[in-house]
């Protein structure tokens, strides 16, 4: 055992046989030869085992040496094991982050897939919104050269694409858009302002001859670019301005039409009465101071002028009463209907307890109306139903109201999302035929002798006219022997 070790450790010693042949015992050699021989062989394996020793401590110190550098190199292993797993977490990890930005970048692909297809479908979208807009459209550059127009404006100005592509504005049909409005306009007034709007043009064009235009611009910047662009709309206003000349033409002649029937209605209420009230009264003076002198059929000739003339003056109080229907000036008030009614009963009280009449009525509702006329229309639809009622069968009206909305009745002319209020005139007369029921509202249309029942045919054409000037809707619906109905929508 060597010191400082635990292992076993064995020496072995090799010697050369022919230097370590015992030699032959001599008898004869003395001993004290043999002794310094055995000395010499003991110094020298004293020797041999000193160097022995002396190697093999060399030995354990080099082993010594190369454990712990074995050692070290071990440790050295497991730090760089260490360092190796912890580099392999770290390209797991940046695997599973490659992986997560992996997906991510996946994500954004596709979102800017779909966003380009979203761009792509606005801007399809938006080139069809252009393309059937109704008025002519065109969208120029910075320098005004034109990029794109849309259907209308070649359908209107009678050109192409080719003739339009990249050209300057002012190039347009061989130079006949170069008009000094358009060019003070898109030089000088847009790039102050930005937009304009209703710019009137008026011009005359080789395809489509004098036109009135009216421009509409606004420049664009585009966000992603410096790009500048004009949107151009043009709208042709030549008809409609064609119309407002003619309307008021028909103003002017309608204003000159509504003096002279002003000048009629003071003849008429004047002039043309005057006449006939004399003849009134000297025919009703000679009746009563010359009756004596006069024959039966004298007598009857003098009843009828009277009847006559007192028809005439109706007829003339009627058409006075229509004109005034017509008169432009409306003051609209908000009247409770259930007021006019009750004004008119008061008025034809002594009628309505001759026939014992009935007018009944609900809560009806309140509306924007024309006072004095539209108690002028109740007051000749209640007197038509006092007026034909049956012989021994007293007069029953019926008149009620109620707020309705205009998809809600059978009338196609309401707009369907207004509110009418809907009043109903009702009676148990002779009623008429159902072929009349639009024919009842003209102006002197009777459906009975003057004989058999007085009046003008005039009643009625006043309430459609009244009925008119409130923007509303009256119909008329009869039955032989049954009643008359009329209905009345006005805008509540």
């Amino acid at each position: 055992m060597l010191p400082n070790t635990i292992e076993r450790h064995y020496l072995i010693l090799f010697h050369e046989t022919n230097n370590l042949q015992p030699k032959p015992v001599n008898s004869k050699i003395p001993s004290r030869l043999k002794k310094e021989e055995k000395d010499l062989r003991i110094q020298q394996l004293e020797t041999e085992l000193a160097q022995a020793r002396e190697d093999m401590r060399s030995i354990t110190e080099d082993q010594e040496a190369a454990y712990e550098e074995l050692q070290s190199a071990n440790e050295e292993l497991l730090s760089s094991s260490e360092e190796l797993q912890s580099l392999n977490e770290e390209l797991e990890t940046g695997k599973e982050e490659l992986q997560s930005t992996n997906e991510e970048v996946t994500v954004v692909n596709n979102e800017l897939i779909s966003t380009n297809e979203q761009v792509t479908g606005e801007r399809n979208f938006s080139d069809a919104i252009i393309d059937n807009l109704h008025e002519p459209l065109m969208v120029l550059d910075y320098k005004l050269r034109i990029k794109t127009c849309n259907h209308a404006f070649f359908k209107t100005f009678l050109l192409n694409e080719i003739e339009t592509d990249d050209k300057l504005i002012y190039e347009l049909g061989n130079g006949e858009w170069d008009i000094p409005g358009l060019r003070s306009l898109l030089e000088n007034i847009l790039p102050q302002k930005s937009k304009f709007a209703e710019f009137e043009l008026q011009h005359k064009f080789s395809k489509i001859g004098e036109r009135i235009l009216l421009l509409n611009a606004k420049e664009i910047i585009k966000q992603n670019s410096a790009e500048r662009l004009i949107l151009l709309s043009i709208k042709d206003v030549t008809e409609s301005k064609m119309a407002q000349q003619r309307m008021e033409e028909k103003n002017t002649e309608l204003e000159r039409m509504n003096k002279e029937l002003q000048a009629f209605s003071y003849i008429a209420s004047h002039d043309l009465q005057e006449p006939l009230r004399k003849i009134q009264t000297f025919s009703t003076r000679l009746l009563e101071k010359e009756s004596e002198n006069l024959s039966d059929t004298g007598k009857e000739y003098f009843l009828r002028m009277q009847n006559a003339a007192r028809r005439m003056q109706t007829l003339i109080e009627d058409l006075l009463s229509f004109s005034k229907v017509n008169n432009p000036e409306r003051k609209f008030e908000i009247i409770k209907i259930n007021e006019l009614v009750d004004d008119v009963r008061e008025d034809f009280s002594e009628i309505i307890e001759e026939k014992h009449a009935v007018i009944e009525t609900n809560e009806m509702c309140a509306c924007k109306l024309i006072p004095f006329q539209f108690r002028q229309l109740m007051q000749n639809l209640i007197y038509n139903s006092l007026k034909f009622s049956k012989r021994g069968d007293p007069p029953h009206i019926n008149i009620t109201s109620r707020i309705v909305r205009g998809n809600k009745s059978n009338i196609k002319k309401l707009l369907p999302e207004k509110e009418y209020c809907h009043i109903t005139v009702k009676d148990n007369g002779i009623g008429f035929d159902s072929e009349f029921n639009e024919k009842i509202f003209e102006v002197f249309q009777r459906l009975h002798g003057k004989d058999e029942y007085p009046g003008t045919g005039v009643g009625l054409a006043i309430v459609k006219k009244i009925v008119d000037n409130h923007n509303g809707i009256i119909t008329a619906k009869g039955e032989l022997g049954k009643g008359a109905r009329f209905d009345i929508y006005i805008p509540a």
